[in-house]
């Protein structure tokens, strides 16, 4: 098997262990490198407040780096307020997450933006997003639509917006994951962690269970092996959540 192929291999796992796909190598060793991942993990919903980190021996072993990189992404991380250290028994570097200091975090974000930065944004979004559907749908395996199915009936009942970008994001890094491509599987983290909790501000968010039929239609297409339709209604879904984005953009700016 060959090293592309072990790396394919292990994308292709539960939902629950989506932080595989976060975290790949990163051949460099920077520590700041280390810590925007974890960033995104966080704000993916990928990991919770209270989780706690793998060990400093996994962490460096999974990002393929040396012990004191991830000594200083930790140390980093402290400063930042998103980890805890704790020493003895039972301790270790335990996440911690406070959602309405990140919806302020994001909207801020949102607003030093400005509309052609935020359709470079959408452009990549649907392009990868495409892709990533038309591939899975001719590489899921079987029980991929079971999943899907799963991660959208999540998204149907959660009852905050922190919830339904999580939920979202989750969808997003499954159908990724499926399409078997490690590139785009990196990407699609990455432009999650961008520019989904900008979709999913408080009183700016779309209509949850518009956007779950949204992907129910994916699903069902993938599931189908339509890989046209697959990529024609992730396409439909990319444009519209970058439309949410522009209207509270203008929104905002006329605040």
């Amino acid at each position: 098997m060959t090293p592309h192929a072990r790396e394919v291999e292990s994308l292709s796992i539960d939902a629950s262990d989506a932080l595989i796909a976060a975290f790949p190598p990163l051949g460099g060793g920077r520590a700041e490198a280390i810590v925007r991942r974890i960033d995104e993990a966080v704000m993916l919903g990928l990991l919770h407040d209270g989780d706690q980190l793998p060990s400093e021996l996994d962490l460096a072993d999974q990002f393929g780096v040396a012990n004191g990189t991830i000594r200083e992404a930790l140390r980093l991380l402290r400063e930042q307020g998103v980890v805890d250290t704790r020493r003895g028994r039972g301790g270790g570097s335990f996440v911690r997450t406070n959602d309405a200091a990140m919806h302020s975090l994001h909207f801020d974000r949102l607003s030093g933006m400005n509309a052609t930065e935020l359709r470079d944004l959408g452009d990549e979004q649907t392009a990868i997003f495409a892709a990533v559907a038309r591939l899975a749908a001719e590489r899921a395996a079987p029980t991929a639509t079971d999943r899907l199915r799963r991660l959208v009936a999540a998204l149907r009942v959660a009852a905050t917006p922190a919830q339904r970008r999580r939920a979202e994001a989750r969808f997003h890094i499954e159908l990724a994951v499926e399409s078997q491509s490690v590139r785009l599987t990196h990407s699609e983290v990455r432009l999650q962690a961008e520019l989904g909790p900008m979709i999913w501000l408080p009183g700016h968010s779309p209509d949850h269970k518009e956007v779950a039929d949204r992907l129910e239609a994916i699903t069902v297409s993938v599931g189908a092996g339509d890989s046209t339709h697959a990529r024609v209604e992730a396409e439909n879904h990319a444009l519209s959540c970058i439309r949410t984005v522009l209207t509270t953009h203008m929104a905002i700016a006329d605040t």
